[in-house]
């Protein structure tokens, strides 16, 4: 229920703020005063779009602040988006600025536009003059009847059932699709598999295959180079050692008639020391080749084969390794694959329970619709609509989302004449009858406790006007009822009744204002409505009479 709206800078509204009541409220002043302008800020604050600019001329935004009582399905939907509300009231407020943008907090929270468009539909149901226009969309006659009869958890169900099916069946068609690419693609590299697992290639073999080789295979040249060193060095009595040893001796023979050379004997001592260690290197290096040792043959042609096999799969020899444990590791993806056994499986079993679900929907509402078009009719005939009668028809359609029932509404307005399709009502106040009747009937177990209905009586007067006036303020007792009209009959059922007026401030700029009635001006604003611009004392004199007589209509039964 709505307890408090607040509107700033928006379009001709400076600044006010309304407390509203339970039962049945009535808006009513001149036409462009206004008050639409209440309704299109309480549709923002329920999530609706921003679809003209809403802020006041020469400001960069405007504000709507709406305090709503919570209920149950608040209480609910609030828990489910894990959003924190220990209070029993909750305030909504939306910023509306100059360039079509707008930011929206819950409790002082900021969050996404979506989230108030869901928790909108919980907190008000609004029917414009225009809103019969939508009467004949499919899934608003379904939302009706599936209201009436509580099918709506059920409906959710079929809901989330079609959708599951629906992303299974694209799933399967996906790993219909990989699996075929995949079995080619196995097939071609299975072979590849099997050849390379034949080949045994192990880690850094190559590698080690290239050095072995490199230093093997030219082991007679490699042998034919340290000899010479060899015989260089220490073969004879021209090698290096022996001419070194043949200078040491006479410079240490020359010592015995020069000071000072013992600096370079110690230098030829050293020379004679790294000889030494470069004979013994080479010793060791010749002792440790053993031609025998590697088979140079086998060392070849391995890799040659591997080289071959590089150059098959167009890799570089160094990555043929790395190259198998890939595909390796593919083939033993492949046994990991969804089983599209498994898929069909799930979707029979899912088609299985959404048809027993469906059958049980469509039961309900072909169960509901008589009942429906009964109570639906009663409203009508009360409406000054003798003998008319409203009727649903459901037929079957090929499966969708919502069912496989297609409804249609059906009335027919006078004696003798058939049952027409709703959308070829003519009337203008016809309509508005029928509206306001299947408005009555399903407002009683709408989710929302405040529904809002302007101008909906576009179109009527006199009695009807009345009678319609009784109905909402009927309806006000089980929820809260804002109503926008321009019929003093209607007016005199409200429980409160606020004016809006518009007028021109100091500095030529329009102003819109609104005030709630006391009985007093209650009763001229009657008075005005019955009477046009100027009010005279006969049509005061009317609206006397008219909310005396009302006072004692107001508990009777409909």
């Amino acid at each position: 229920m709505l307890k408090i709206l607040k509107i700033k800078n928006f379009v001709t509204i400076d600044s006010i703020e309304i407390n509203f009541s339970n039962g049945l409220t009535i808006l009513s002043g001149e036409t462009g005063a206004g008050k639409s302008i209440i309704v299109d800020a309480i549709s923002l604050i329920a999530g609706n779009k921003i679809k003209k600019n809403f802020v006041k001329f020469n400001y960069d935004k405007a504000e709507i602040t709406a305090i709503f009582e919570k209920n149950i399905l608040i209480e609910k939907f609030l828990q489910n988006k894990n959003i924190q509300s220990n209070n029993t009231i909750i305030k909504i407020k939306r910023i509306i600025y100059s360039n079509g943008k707008s930011r929206v907090y819950i409790d002082d929270m900021i969050y996404p536009l979506a989230l108030l468009k869901e928790l909108g539909s919980l907190l008000v149901i609004i029917h414009s003059q225009n809103s019969y226009l939508s009467i004949d969309d499919q899934v608003t006659k379904l939302d009706i009847i599936d209201s009436y009869c509580n099918n709506l958890p059920l409906r959710e169900k079929v809901i989330n059932l079609w959708y599951q099916i629906k992303y299974l069946k694209e799933h399967l068609i996906k790993l219909e699709k990989k699996n075929r690419l995949l079995e080619s693609r196995y097939s071609q590299i299975y072979e590849e598999f099997q050849k390379l697992k034949d080949l045994n290639l192990q880690k850094n073999e190559i590698d080690f295959l290239n050095k072995i080789y490199k230093k093997f295979s030219n082991i007679e040249i490699v042998s034919s180079l340290i000899n010479k060193i060899f015989n260089d060095l220490d073969s004879d009595k021209d090698s290096i050692i022996s001419k070194i040893n043949n200078i040491s001796n006479n410079i240490k023979s020359l010592n015995k008639y020069e000071d000072n050379l013992e600096n370079i004997i110690k230098e030829i001592e050293t020379i004679k020391i790294s000889i030494s260690e470069i004979i013994s290197y080479f010793n060791k290096y010749i002792s440790n080749i053993d031609s025998n040792k590697y088979d140079i043959k086998y060392i070849k042609d391995r890799l040659n084969l591997i080289n071959k096999f590089a150059t098959l799969y167009n890799v570089i020899p160094d990555k043929l390794y790395d190259y198998y444990q890939n595909i390796q590791q593919e083939i033993k993806n492949f046994n990991k694959l969804e089983d599209i056994s498994n898929v069909i499986n799930e979707i029979k079993i899912l088609e299985t329970e959404l048809t027993e679900s469906l059958n049980i929907l469509s039961q309900n509402r072909k169960y509901a619709a008589k009942n429906l078009s009964n109570d639906i009719s009663k409203i009508m005939n009360l409406l000054s609509m003798k003998n008319s009668t409203f009727q649903i028809d459901i037929n079957e359609i090929d499966h969708f989302r919502y069912g496989f029932d297609s409804i249609e509404f059906l009335v027919n307005t006078n004696v003798g004449m058939d049952l027409i399709p709703i959308s070829k009502v003519v009337s203008g106040g016809e309509m508005s009858r029928i509206f306001l009747a299947i408005s009555f009937v399903v407002g009683k177990i709408q989710k929302a406790d405040f529904i809002i209905f302007d101008e909906i009586d576009n179109g009527v007067s006199g009695a009807i006007a009345e009678k319609i006036g009784k109905i909402l303020h009927k309806l006000g007792e089980n929820s809260q009822i804002l109503c926008i009209t321009h019929l003093p009959q209607v007016a005199i059922y409200s429980n409160e009744h606020f004016l809006v007026e518009k007028f021109i401030d100091n500095s030529q700029k329009t102003i819109s204002i609104i005030k709630k009635l006391n009985f007093l001006e209650k009763k001229e604003e009657i008075a005005r409505m019955l009477g046009g611009i100027e009010i005279t004392d006969t049509a005061r004199a009317h609206a006397q009479s008219m909310l005396n007589k009302i006072s004692r209509k107001k508990n009777k039964s409909i």
